[in-house]
């Protein structure tokens, strides 16, 4: 299912010529969500990106499969998302931040689904962080803190407050084969 096949009501001011696209302003609906996107983009051996992203209430699960460490992530719920891209393609960086409400998040390796996210996830060069996302996990309150910094080489420093858990429960989601 291809991003452009959720795309409509689509309306863009644009100049392009064959060096370059400069989108002075696009507005439309991508699934359920109203977005708006600006930018430029400069063609050439190694495209040059400057683009901006922004929805007030984008509903996740429009965003289709993701793949994160070979298995999908399952994601619902709204996000308030202003975001740019900015780079020589592909090393491009991210700047902007996400303010999550109600998000559910599900994938193979968590056993069980993170409910109830809610915070704002920044994002900067090649870094994502947070200092305050609440959710529900285990049936367990929790706050995480902390950053994953890179994508194709990963380094996570990541900390995370679990404020009443049953250590049966962990050991069911962690170590289920003890």
């Amino acid at each position: 299912d291809s991003i452009s096949a959720r795309l409509d009501n689509l309306v863009a001011e644009v100049d392009f010529d064959t060096e370059s696209l400069d989108i002075k302003g696009v507005t439309g609906n991508f699934g359920k969500s109203r977005f708006e996107a600006s930018g430029l983009v400069n063609f050439g051996k190694k495209p040059e990106v400057d683009i901006n992203l922004r929805s007030k209430d984008l509903a996740l699960e429009d965003l289709g499969e993701i793949i994160v460490a070979g298995k999908p992530l399952k994601v619902s719920g709204t996000a308030i998302v202003d975001v740019g891209a900015k780079g020589f393609y592909p090393d491009l960086e991210l700047q902007g931040e996400v303010l999550l409400s109600d998000v559910e998040v599900e994938h193979a390796i968590m056993k069980l689904p993170a409910k109830n996210v809610e915070g704002r996830v920044k994002l900067s060069g090649n870094s994502v962080s947070t200092e305050n996302l609440r959710m529900v996990f285990m049936d367990s309150p929790v706050l995480v803190k902390g950053s994953v910094i890179g994508v194709s080489d990963p380094h996570f420093d990541i900390t995370a407050s679990f404020a009443d858990i049953r250590l049966s429960r962990a050991k069911e989601v962690f170590a289920p084969d003890i």
